[in-house]
């Protein structure tokens, strides 16, 4: 019987979220996604500069 409660509480689906925004695990998934979104930025700014600097010529 636990067993089956845990189950259910593991598969509850992200909607739950959408009922409780405040919630800490809310919180978690913004800051998440937030940091997604930053390192991808400076990964992405990263490779545009290291293509640029090995377009110019060097004296």
């Amino acid at each position: 019987m636990l067993d089956a409660m845990q189950n259910s509480i593991l598969n509850k689906p992200d909607s739950i979220l959408d009922k409780r925004p405040n919630s800490p695990s809310a919180d978690v998934n913004k800051l998440e996604s937030k940091f997604e979104d930053m390192f991808a930025k400076q990964a992405k700014a990263k490779a545009q500069k290291e293509a640029k600097d090995s377009v110019k010529p060097k004296p």
